[in-house]
């Protein structure tokens, strides 16, 4: 790995680098450019040659070279635009005027500062000859000057080099001691020497005033050098450096027919170093701190000190049919022709999609293969499931078997089930606790909510109670004695089955022998929870992760294929009906459906999004403002109403569930708190307030909460603008086409870290490039079957930043 210093770049420049995630040389090097322009030809302005007719009816780029006639400036929407007429040199070698190209530039400054870097005699490259004595001056605090003037002076004296654009826009921002000072004052105040060093630097009629100007900003504080190359910069102007001058002009040139004219906006080249861009033209992005220059100059460089050390191995780019990264850094920054450019760019998204493949490779390797607890009793859970009152369903039975069976033959279990909300996850993983505890190993199911992590422990506690087993609740708030006795039991082994949140997971908690980690919606922990969990377990210890969020089918097709990590439920108990929803903008209209299925001997959940009262976003309403509005409904007609939210004390949480579980509460209002879990089958209807603050997953969840029994239930959107999101909402209750749905809407996030939402760039590439991903992953197993693998991953991270990271 090569460090971005070595490439003598200022502090300044390597910041800016890192903050666009370019950590080394090698990063530098494979940041592609922003635009290749193909000048290498050009063409006359000539409506009658068939080359230039073809590039224009294709809206290609084009250059053309010419003699710069005019340059005038008017002011556009607050900004300067530059009108420059060029004569074009072919069509005037076959008459004796040429066809004019109308050139329109918006952003006079920032064009300036571009020509500047094609200037022989550009201000901030000329020698200036000046003892390091004189280039300060001490005492400039006297002079003044204002805060804003004296910080931007401070950070172009530390800056090497400053950037021409930043020490010409500098300003005295008001008037100072300086600005009324006459010749005599400004000698007297500089000092001879001073005097005579500015004088050196200007030449002609107007040398005295320009000498007083750079004395008046030398006083203010600003390196003497600084302040010459200010002044020059000043004194120089478009039309000085452009009007009669033979240049190059390429971009995207168009012809109006009623007029007979050629015009271009915005050229992205223009300049009288024809020989420099007369070529294919690479165009960089703008990075802070460099100018195109610099920035060219350093990959030059780096192209010239780079190692020939590759990431990936000689004989797999062969097989491949792929460059060096060397020989790909040349084509991607000094290309000569497109399939150059298409072969560095093909080398780029290799390294990344290989990187992918074996990183998922080694995160899912071993599962079928490494040994895990044996759990080869089954007594336990085929009692359960013979004492259920329903039938299981095909999925249901799948997913038990082939976890049950895997387990059963000491092969380690590491996968997701995943499926729609009511698709009965949860019986699945009971199934398997118990296969676990019967087998003599201990159990632990990790819930991201106090509220459900309780109601997953109630509904076991029965189950365990009937298998004989022991079973313990922990979670943070856990009272003290009661906490120390569950461990005693946890640590010795008489405790079996372990439910709570990230608590279980504690550094006090020590198991006797956990052999099975259920862990549901495991996304939801925090990352550094989530690598605790394994952690406790014996070796071999089995995972399961559970997700009622289900990957979209062309994301899992992608990333897992053919492999057997991932474990979907599909189908639904035949004796549930899918959930109604409407919208409405109304709180009459909800509140009386909710009454009408209440008086039907039902109950109804109403959830608010977790708004302050103090939020000033439009349309937002406090759970407090929607409680006093319910209430007035519900009161009328003695209907029970409580409110949980993620405040209140877990026993009171438990508490309240409790009650509304048995039935004693009519409705529950409540946060997202809610989210994931309930499992209240009288519970017929849910309004949604403020359903457009939501995202698809919250919302496809909490319309899970109902529809849970036999009876026909009801999800109501309350919102006051109705959206798109919405409208799919309604329009379908298929959770793997929701999914679809969010993953276009709000982005994947990162597969190994924990953004949940947001582009992908690794994951666009998958979708994008499936059968270059497919053979990828065929060699990513062979390589994982090696030390090479690691090695891959190692240096890729090393070079260009984990995937989580990026």
């Amino acid at each position: 790995m090569m460090e971005l210093n070595e490439l003598g770049l200022t502090e300044r420049q390597c910041s800016s680098l890192n903050k666009r995630k370019i950590t080394s040389v090698e990063a530098m090097l494979r940041k592609q450019p922003n635009h290749y322009w193909d000048f290498t030809n050009t063409y006359a302005l000539d409506i009658q040659n068939e080359q230039t007719c073809t590039i224009l009816q294709r809206r290609a780029p084009f250059a053309v070279i010419g003699t710069c006639l005019s340059c005038q400036t008017e002011q556009r929407n607050h900004t300067m635009m530059l009108k420059l007429k060029i004569e074009d040199e072919q069509t005037k070698q076959k008459d004796s005027t040429g066809q004019v190209l109308q050139a329109n530039i918006l952003g006079l400054d920032a064009f300036k500062y571009r020509l500047l870097e094609d200037l022989d005699d550009n201000p901030m490259t000329r020698k200036l000859i000046i003892p390091n004595a004189l280039m300060f001056y001490e005492n400039s605090a006297d002079m003044q000057v204002s805060a804003k003037c004296a910080k931007a002076i401070a950070a172009l004296n530390q800056e090497e080099p400053p950037a021409a654009q930043a020490l010409g826009s500098l300003r005295v921002f008001g008037k100072d001691a300086c600005s009324s000072m006459g010749e005599a004052a400004l000698r007297e105040t500089c000092g001879p020497e001073v005097w005579e060093a500015i004088g050196s630097a200007f030449c002609g009629a107007d040398m005295r005033e320009l000498q007083k100007r750079c004395a008046k900003w030398y006083l203010r504080g600003l390196r003497l050098d600084l302040a010459i190359r200010r002044i020059l910069l000043e004194c120089l102007t478009v039309s000085s450096m452009l009007v009669g001058k033979r240049v190059i002009v390429g971009g995207f040139i168009t012809y109006n027919e009623a007029y007979r004219t050629f015009s271009v906006l915005n050229p992205p080249v223009f300049s009288w170093n024809i020989e420099r861009y007369h070529t294919f033209y690479v165009q960089h992005g703008q990075i802070k701190s460099f100018t195109a220059e610099d920035y060219r100059n350093a990959l030059d460089l780096a192209l010239q000190k780079i190692s020939s050390f590759d990431i990936m191995p000689p004989d797999l780019l062969q097989k491949a049919g792929l460059p060096s990264f060397l020989q790909s850094a040349r084509m991607m920054h000094h290309p000569q022709s497109w399939r150059d450019v298409q072969t560095a760019k093909k080398r780029a998204v290799f390294d990344d999609l290989m990187y992918l493949a074996v990183k998922l490779q080694l995160n899912h390797a071993g599962s079928d293969s490494e040994h895990g607890a044996v759990c080869n009793d089954l007594t336990l859970q085929q009692a359960y499931l013979a004492s259920l009152p329903y039938a299981l369903t095909n999925g249901q039975k799948q997913a038990i078997d082939t976890v049950s069976a895997q387990m059963a033959g000491g092969r380690r279990v590491n996968c997701l089930i995943q499926g729609d909300v009511g698709t009965g996850k949860t019986c699945v993983a009971f199934a398997l606790l118990l296969q676990a505890a019967g087998s003599g190993y201990q159990g632990a199911l990790a819930v991201p909510y106090t509220t459900l992590a309780w109601q997953h422990y109630r509904d076991l506690s029965e189950i365990a109670k009937n298998a004989g087993l022991k079973i313990a609740f922990l979670t943070s708030e856990t009272k003290a004695a009661e906490k120390r006795k569950m461990l005693a039991g946890i640590a010795s082994g008489e405790i079996s089955l372990i439910v709570g949140t990230h608590s279980i997971f504690a550094e006090p908690v020590q198991y006797h022998n956990l052999g099975l980690v259920v862990i549901d919606e495991e996304h939801k922990f925090g990352v550094v929870h989530r690598g605790n969990f394994m952690e406790k377990g014996v070796p071999g210890c089995h995972k399961i992760t559970m997700s009622a969020t289900p990957i979209p089918k062309s994301l899992a097709d992608t990333v897992y294929g053919e492999d057997s990590g991932i474990i979907t439920i599909t189908d639904k108990p035949a004796e549930r009906l899918p959930v109604k929803t409407a919208i409405t903008q109304d709180d009459a209209k909800a509140a009386r459906h909710m009454i009408g299925e209440i008086q039907k001997g039902h109950q109804a959940y109403i959830v608010c999004p977790a708004i302050d009262k103090n939020d000033k976003a439009a349309q937002a309403y406090s759970i407090e403002e929607k409680e006093r509005v319910y209430r007035s409904y519900f009161d009328q007609e003695r209907i029970t109403m409580a409110v949980l939210t993620g405040k209140m004390k877990a026993a009171e949480k438990t508490e309240l569930m409790q009650k509304f579980a048995e039935g004693q509460i009519d409705v529950l209002m409540a946060t997202t708190v809610i989210e994931v879990g309930m499992n209240v089958p009288n519970a017929t209807v849910i309004t949604i307030t403020g359903a457009d603050r939501f995202g698809f997953s919250t919302l496809h969840q909490l319309r899970g909460r109902v529809g849970r029994g036999r009876d026909q239930a009801y999800c109501i959107l309350q919102t006051e603008a109705p959206n798109e999101k919405l409208e799919f909402l309604r329009s379908t209750t298929d959770g793997f086409l929701i999914a679809e749905k969010d993953l276009e809407l709000r982005g994947p996030g990162t597969l190994f870290g924990d953004r949940q939402t947001g582009n992908n760039y690794f994951i666009d590439l998958m979708l994008a490039y499936p059968n270059m991903f497919q053979w990828i992953k065929k060699e990513a197993k062979h390589l994982c079957e090696t030390q090479t693998g690691k090695d891959i991953v190692r240096r890729y991270e090393e070079l260009f930043l984990p995937e989580e990271k990026r």
